[in-house]
């Protein structure tokens, strides 16, 4: 069962990465990165006590990222890099280690060869997690989010050789909208040729409006 973050045998954390990383910094700039009880850390990330499901919650999942110790009070030397990076290249590094601790993540990225989840998503989460094919079903489009929600952070230069685009890059929550990922850039539009048209549209107005800019700079 997936309970409190986990499914099979592997964790599944709960706690985006965005929401991770502004954790840690608030974490370094409120406290040093060293927490004297669990109801000082819950104070500064906005919880009501050390002991709201919230802040649990939210602890495990940094234990689980590697960004803090095991009593959590304190931050690890990879919670501390991320915290406070020297510049975007060592970010990402440690963003890559980070993410890269959830086996699950890691599991899923190698088996997709860092492409994106398709539709049959819960096909490979079957295999990967080793739970029948019900739960798969069950808890797929959730894993999938949360998964690209994670591997999108790290710049895709760094993961694969090409950004050539194939129809297993294109991430489909329903079928009724289809959300499209490569490296930092995302759009999600409702699955009609109309959408794509209009979508389509707009791109070629924007890249119009560039060129012109950079016109009357020269």
């Amino acid at each position: 069962m997936m309970i409190m973050g986990s499914i099979g045998s592997f964790d599944c954390p709960e706690t985006k990465v965005d929401i991770a990383i502004k954790s840690v910094e608030i974490f370094k700039d409120k406290l040093q990165g060293k927490a004297s009880s669990p109801d000082a850390l819950a104070g500064v990330w906005g919880h009501k006590s050390g002991k709201s499901g919230a802040f649990l919650q939210k602890l495990a999942d940094l234990r689980r990222y590697g960004l803090i110790t095991n009593r959590g009070l304190e931050l690890t030397p990879l919670g501390e890099k991320i915290a406070k990076p020297i510049n975007e290249n060592e970010l990402n590094e440690n963003l890559k280690k980070m993410i890269f601790n959830i086996d699950l993540w890691k599991k899923i990225f190698e088996k997709l060869g860092g492409k994106m989840p398709s539709q049959d998503f819960w096909i490979m989460l079957h295999e990967v997690a080793g739970v029948d094919r019900g739960l798969a079903q069950k808890e797929a489009e959730k894993i999938s989010k949360l998964y690209v929600d994670a591997i999108t952070k790290i710049k895709i230069d760094t993961m694969r050789p090409s950004l050539q685009t194939t129809t297993q890059d294109i991430y489909s929550s329903d079928e009724n909208v289809i959300s499209g990922t490569i490296g930092d850039i995302s759009i999600t539009i409702p699955k009609r040729i109309t959408s794509v048209a209009t979508a389509r549209k707009i791109l070629d107005m924007l890249e119009a409006e560039i060129k012109e800019k950079k016109k009357d700079k020269k």
